[in-house]
């Protein structure tokens, strides 16, 4: 597998591992927060919210599950296709949540932060390097393959920390941002 394809797996990996793990060890809190929201068909019932967020949880697990397989196997269709999905599928959550005006907690990283243009990062970031993911064309020229052990250590280090400051972003904007991504009210 080239380089590129492998730090956006590393990258995906870190946007969701985190949330997967979070939510997963506060299932009951995530559960709660849907609960808020009120987005999902029944998320006002205690046992429909715990449900979905048990699917959200199995959700990012499936897709950070498939970022290892798609290693071993040499293609990361699979793993691009999930990801892009499970992101659009974020960003549609998310922009719900914007249009009714929902100023709670997010759920969209571990670290509790409200509803913000921020939120949408990592959804839009899981679409973005899903559909890199999917093209799955090692022969294009800008893939290429790695030399030695230090060039590929350095920017699959690089992917994991540009993955954790998208997945913490929306975090960073509990105060609200003054170039128009305010929490709304």
């Amino acid at each position: 597998m080239d380089l590129n394809r492998a730090a956006v797996l590393v990258a995906v990996a870190a946007v969701l591992a985190p949330a997967a793990a979070g939510h997963a060890v506060r299932l009951g809190a995530l559960a709660t927060t849907i609960r808020g929201q009120g987005v999902l068909p029944g998320a006002r019932s205690r046992s429909a919210a715990t449900g979905w967020a048990a699917a959200v949880v199995a959700l990012e697990l499936v897709v950070v599950g498939s970022v290892p397989l798609a290693w071993a196997a040499g293609t990361t269709r699979l793993a691009g296709l999930l990801a892009a999905a499970t992101g659009l599928a974020f960003v549609a959550y998310v922009a719900t949540l914007r249009r009714r005006g929902y100023a709670g907690d997010c759920g969209c990283s571990p670290v509790a932060s409200a509803v913000t243009g921020l939120s949408f990062v990592p959804g839009a970031f899981l679409v973005a390097g899903g559909a890199v993911l999917a093209l799955d064309r090692s022969s294009d020229v800008a893939f290429a393959q790695a030399s030695g052990t230090l060039e590929p250590a350095l920017a699959l280090g690089a992917s994991a920390l540009l993955g954790a400051l998208v997945v913490l972003l929306p975090a960073s904007a509990l105060a609200g941002d003054p170039t128009g991504f305010r929490q709304a009210s």
